[in-house]
């Protein structure tokens, strides 16, 4: 039987397909991708505020609160409260967008010596700052924070918000644990991320 003399170079071809022409060389360690932790805390749902104008009373309350929240790094976006009886004193609780999260605010109103109207505000939900969070971390000694993008967590106890840290130039991670609905957080080393 006669063999044809394109066969053993048919031969070699489906061979070199089947053996496949993969490399299998170990991947260096350098050519890998490092396993870095996510910074930060579980993403909470983000709100967008109304996109109606603030009235008068809501207007000059919203200033205030947005200047004393800025200290804490938040921002404070919109302020909807329920319609006022014009009733004084009195109180009502609104609802402030705060960084896409949403809070119940407390606004209490009273009359002025002068006739007009006083007020205060506060926070009655709490939340854990992001910035603020680094500005504590920049205290205790560590440089260069890092606790990731999302602006503010709400502050539910346990929720966890891991951070990238810095001292003595090695880079490490820390977890702050939330330990009350006012926002304080305990800090500690994350024992289950490296940075190397």
């Amino acid at each position: 039987m006669r063999v044809p003399g394109r066969l053993p170079l048919v031969v070699v071809l489906v061979a070199l397909l089947l053996c496949g022409c993969t490399d299998d060389r170990p991947t260096r360690r350098s050519d890998a991708q490092p396993d870095t932790p996510r910074l930060g805390g579980r993403p909470p749902a983000h709100r967008e505020s109304p996109p109606e104008a603030m009235n008068g009373l809501e207007r000059p309350v919203a200033e205030r609160l947005a200047r004393e929240i800025a200290a804490d790094g938040l921002t404070l976006e919109h302020l909807d409260c329920p319609r006022w009886d014009h009733v004084l004193p009195g109180r009502m609780i609104c609802t402030g967008y705060v960084d896409g999260l949403v809070a119940r605010i407390r606004v209490d109103l009273s009359a002025s010596a002068q006739g007009g109207v006083r007020f205060g505000a506060r926070m009655v939900d709490g939340m854990v700052a992001t910035r603020k969070l680094e500005r504590t971390l920049l205290r205790q000694g560590w440089t260069e924070p890092d606790c990731g993008q999302v602006a503010a967590y709400p502050a539910r106890p346990g929720s966890r918000i891991r951070c990238r840290v810095t001292r003595s130039g090695r880079p490490r991670y820390v977890v702050a644990t939330v330990d009350d609905r006012a926002g304080g957080v305990s800090i500690t080393a994350d024992r289950g991320a490296s940075a190397e």
